[in-house]
């Protein structure tokens, strides 16, 4: 799937690890994904429907080179706890090698304890600022759903 920035026009191709990334945090409940251009650095924030639209025709807009064209304007991080877990509390695996349990939503904060790669957790709530997604598994207890566009946890369809 290509993506064209509103910024500067330059078109770039997502990554599967970007794809998933995107398709993660949409099953968890995100409204708006922002992919941020490699270029000139903007992000560029896509609801579901554009997202899915631009998998199902990859070449499709009005760039020149293709691709979907993002909506203006910069990243737009959540500040506070980011959207709920739809419905119920979701079980999701852990499928890095090992994943640290910390007491907040940064790597900055203390390590409570360690997950490894096969381990179910529940997601309480989740919280994102724009590129990165961290659970919340318990009281000060929070791992990261997705870092760096990586995908660290996975949850069934």
């Amino acid at each position: 799937m290509q993506i064209t920035c509103f910024n500067d026009k330059f078109t770039w191709t997502l990554t599967p690890t970007n794809i998933s990334a995107a398709k993660l945090r949409y099953a968890l409940g995100f409204k708006e994904v922002t992919f941020h251009c490699p270029q000139c650095k903007q992000g560029n924030v896509f609801t579901k429907a554009e997202f899915e639209a631009g998998l199902k025709n990859p070449q499709a807009g009005s760039q020149p080179a293709g691709g979907i064209t993002g909506k203006g304007g910069p990243a737009r991080p959540t500040t506070g706890p980011g959207p709920a877990v739809p419905g119920q509390q979701r079980t999701g695996t852990v499928i890095v090698r090992s994943l640290h349990v910390r007491k907040d939503h940064s790597t900055k904060a203390e390590t409570m304890a360690g997950l490894v790669r096969g381990d179910k957790v529940t997601v309480l709530s989740t919280w994102t600022d724009g590129k990165n997604t961290w659970a919340q598994l318990g009281p000060d207890r929070w791992a990261a759903i997705i870092y760096n566009e990586e995908p660290l946890i996975e949850f069934p369809n």
